[in-house]
């Protein structure tokens, strides 16, 4: 069922690697001449594979708002399971949150009941909560993600990030006390032809 759902995705093959691995070493060394040969096979058809890193543009993104940030500031995720690999980047030094509220630990995401945690955290009393931290004058990062293939947020989790993302940005847009700085984004055409679910970045400050 999972094949045929927005929820699947190939890594989750990575389980049974390890098994395969000891059941195909095992037949290699029965097979003797015959396994050798399969094995050198196997070598030169997978010489030549290299991983694409087309998932996300969180390494872009953050190297683009690092001028702005500084030690102490706030960085908020709309897509809260991105957190560790935007602190990743990021480096130490910076406070985080997502739409879910402070993120105490940013080096990893808790999935449990992530579903009705995210669904409970209504966005105006979230943000309001987590702004009050940001003095007059001082500038927030907001890193959300680019919403152009919507058949990858049909899910149950993607959909409600897809809602909260959207309820987050409408909010900010029009609330006085928040003003855009700068607007962070890739270049059009990876974002058109090399990224699965790009992320944008825009820098606020808290007017006086």
């Amino acid at each position: 069922s999972s094949q045929i759902s927005p929820a699947w995705t190939t890594r989750y093959f990575a389980v049974i690697l390890g098994p395969m691995v000891l059941l195909a070493g095992q037949g290699l060394r029965r097979a003797r001449g015959l396994g050798f040969a399969a094995l050198v096979a196997l070598v030169s058809l997978f010489a030549g594979y290299e991983v694409h890193n087309d998932k996300e543009n969180a390494r872009g993104i953050v190297n683009g708002v690092k001028p702005y940030l500084k030690q102490g500031e706030l960085i908020i995720s709309t897509h809260p399971e991105q957190t560790p690999v935007l602190r990743y980047y990021a480096g130490a030094g910076y406070r985080w949150a997502t739409t879910l509220g402070p993120t105490k630990d940013p080096h990893i995401f808790d999935w449990r009941d992530a579903v009705s945690r995210l669904d409970a955290a209504k966005a105006q009393p979230t943000m309001d909560k987590l702004l009050a931290t940001v003095k007059p004058g001082q500038e927030f990062v907001v890193i959300q993600p680019v919403f152009r293939d919507y058949r990858a947020w049909r899910a149950k989790w993607t959909k409600l990030v897809w809602r909260k993302a959207t309820a987050w940005s409408w909010l900010l847009e029009h609330d006085p006390r928040y003003q855009v700085v700068a607007h962070v984004v890739s270049d059009e055409i990876a974002l058109k032809e090399n990224y699965f679910k790009p992320v944008q970045a825009f820098v606020y400050k808290r007017l006086r």
